[in-house]
């Protein structure tokens, strides 16, 4: 960990103290990649993600499977996590306050699972187009409007952006993507276009 992650595991362990032992027992001592919490293998990663986005394990509305359940964020919605492949990056959210999206027509490109999307509806947005390119987190956001009944608010297309219309490869790593030479095949669709069919359907 870096000197900042332990000063958000301090923070938190002053907040969460039998937490922060259980984390230290089983990362520090036991050398186990798992944590179990509310019946959930709790990844370390996720863990250390839910301390630094202050999310509490309160949180947690639904057990799926071990690796699988749903989260309730005050103010903000339902989401569906998977341990290792979904990261909500809560507070980075708060970084699009100086935007003015009331009763707008939003368009967010790389949507990944709606977190921002979901953010501009609970802000006054319209509507949110969103496009997310990679099948696995297409899904997810899927999963995460229909948690919060907003098929009517966010539209989701499975395209990426490009230059043109037609197919491109993308670099999938943990937390991003890129439009670079990769091995992942997607469908894209060109800015124009997107411009274009919006317009035809918002005026």
């Amino acid at each position: 960990m870096m000197i900042e992650d332990y000063i958000d595991f301090v923070k938190y362990s002053l907040r969460h103290p039998i937490l922060g032992l259980k984390l230290f027992l089983n990362v520090a001592i036991l050398k186990r990649d798992y944590i179990k919490v509310k019946n959930i293998n709790l990844y370390k990663g996720t863990f250390y993600y839910f301390m630094k986005e202050y999310i509490s394990f309160k949180d947690i509305e639904k057990i799926i499977s071990p690796d699988e359940y749903i989260v309730n964020i005050k103010n903000l919605g339902k989401f569906y996590i998977k341990n290792r492949l979904v990261i909500l990056l809560i507070k980075q959210l708060f970084d699009y306050d100086i935007l003015n999206v009331q009763d707008k027509v939003v368009l967010d490109i790389g949507a990944y699972v709606g977190d921002s999307a979901i953010y501009f509806i609970r802000r006054g947005a319209k509507k949110v187009y969103t496009y997310e390119a990679v099948k696995e987190t297409y899904n997810i956001l899927i999963k995460n409007i229909e948690l919060n009944n907003l098929k009517d608010k966010i539209i989701p297309i499975n395209k990426g952006i490009d230059c043109n219309k037609g197919e491109n490869y993308i670099n999938l790593s943990y937390g991003s993507t890129g439009l670079e030479i990769g091995n992942e095949k997607i469908e894209t669709i060109s800015i124009k276009d997107v411009f274009e069919e919006i317009y035809n359907k918002e005026g």
